[in-house]
């Protein structure tokens, strides 16, 4: 079995990749959306995104397949990041660089693949979004472009991710931790993924003790076990939305203060008088942004940060 090469750049491909901060994140609803838009473009069982590092594979996104990495001599993706089009091999097993590699042979039986790199902005190749079949085939010219399609959307996902963490970061920088005392307590009760790792990076950088809660019912139960001084509560959630979740906390901990506030992309009047009569101090606009909630903190009287000198 051949291993792929290293690129030339393979020093500043790595550096990007890890300032991109993904490397053991936790998962990415759209990422998993897109993979399974990318399997079911492709008619194909398997679809990852996959972060190539020094010396292994990350599944940053994946389906049809429990794995979660590889070895990076086995990768088929480590290839990929060479090529600056689709990087497609037909037959693993006519194909002299695959014939005897594990992830052939062993699951997840590869016998097709088809991936196309991901690029940054600084032009560096951080991974793949890739397909896999257990039979030989090829991708119709529709499906090879598509393909190409769905990895500019994954890098356009992952390069607003970053933005969004670097903007955080400038603000952190701008407000700097003066409190004294144990730190505050915040639960962020979304269900989005994104908007829990916004969250939770720009607050407890900041010194705030951040729990994310996914889900209201997961809220009632932290809320039962923990003390929390500020709940951040999505308005919208699958099982139980935020003005239900308001409602069952003030039914259940009827005793206790919060410092409320309700993350929202819409806002209409009687909504809002619904949640202020429940005790909500404030309302969070979605998407997110910094400076908005910083000022929704402040004016609901929570202990922020404050400007160095």
């Amino acid at each position: 079995m051949s291993q792929a090469p290293y690129p030339e750049n393979e020093t500043e491909r790595l550096r990007a990749l890890r300032a991109l901060q993904l490397l053991n994140s936790g998962p990415d609803e759209v990422l998993d959306d897109l993979s399974a838009i990318t399997a079911h473009v492709c008619r194909t069982p398997v679809a990852l995104v996959s972060l190539v590092d020094q010396h292994r594979q990350w599944f940053l996104a994946r389906v049809g397949t429990t794995l979660t990495g590889t070895p990076r001599e086995h990768a088929f993706c480590a290839y990929t990041i060479l090529e600056s089009t689709v990087f497609e091999v037909p037959d693993t097993l006519a194909d002299r660089r695959f014939a005897d590699n594990p992830l052939v042979h062993g699951p997840p039986g590869i016998r097709y693949y088809a991936g196309v790199r991901l690029v940054t902005a600084e032009q560096l190749s951080i991974g793949a979004l890739c397909v896999i079949d257990t039979k030989p085939r090829r991708l119709t010219n529709e499906q090879l472009e598509a393909l190409r399609m769905l990895g500019r959307v994954v890098v356009s996902h992952i390069e607003l991710r970053r933005s969004a963490l670097e903007l955080a970061g400038a603000h952190v920088k701008r407000y700097a931790a003066t409190r004294d005392g144990p730190a505050q307590r915040v639960l962020v009760v979304d269900d989005d993924r994104l908007t829990q790792t916004l969250l939770r990076h720009f607050l407890a950088t900041q010194g705030f003790a951040v729990t994310v809660a996914p889900h209201g019912s997961d809220a009632l139960k932290h809320l039962c076990a923990r003390d929390v001084d500020v709940i951040l509560l999505d308005r919208v959630m699958p099982d139980m939305d935020g003005l239900a979740t308001l409602h069952a906390i003030r039914a259940v901990l009827p005793g206790q203060r919060y410092t409320i506030l309700m993350l929202t992309s819409t806002v209409d009047p009687m909504w809002t008088r619904k949640c202020q009569a429940l005790g909500v101090r404030g309302f969070i606009a979605k998407p997110l942004d910094a400076d908005a909630l910083v000022t929704a903190l402040a004016d609901a009287g929570v202990t922020l940060p404050t400007l160095r000198a």
